[in-house]
């Protein structure tokens, strides 16, 4: 898999915003790195989690990193629902259901 996507990028390297950069200085040294699948396995040891000596950053950095992914994911969870509980709860409404026109007025008992 990492092959594959690293192939799809020296393609689309040409087209890339990278390409459109006057200045890559700013830029990280993992979005200019261009070396060839034999050297994966030297360039994981440098850049993976373990390349991090201090366990305690370590451990904080993976940390914040779970946390905001889990909180991505609630999040978009939380949005799904919401639009089912929307389009449940009012049917009528014209932005929600185009093939109305105009909301009906409620019923009384």
């Amino acid at each position: 898999m990492i092959r594959s996507a690293h192939e799809l990028r020296q393609r689309l390297r040409p087209k890339a915003l990278l390409a459109q950069l006057a200045d890559c200085s700013a830029l990280p040294e993992a979005a200019l790195w261009n070396g060839t699948t034999d050297e994966f396995a030297a360039k994981a040891v440098t850049v993976g989690v373990l390349s991090t000596e201090n366990e305690d950053i370590r451990s904080l950095r993976e940390l914040i990193t779970y946390g905001l992914k889990g909180l991505a994911a609630y999040t978009s969870h939380a949005n799904v629902l919401f639009k089912k509980k929307t389009r449940k709860s009012m049917p009528s409404c014209s932005v929600l259901s185009p093939q109305r026109s105009t909301i009906p007025s409620p019923q009384r008992n």
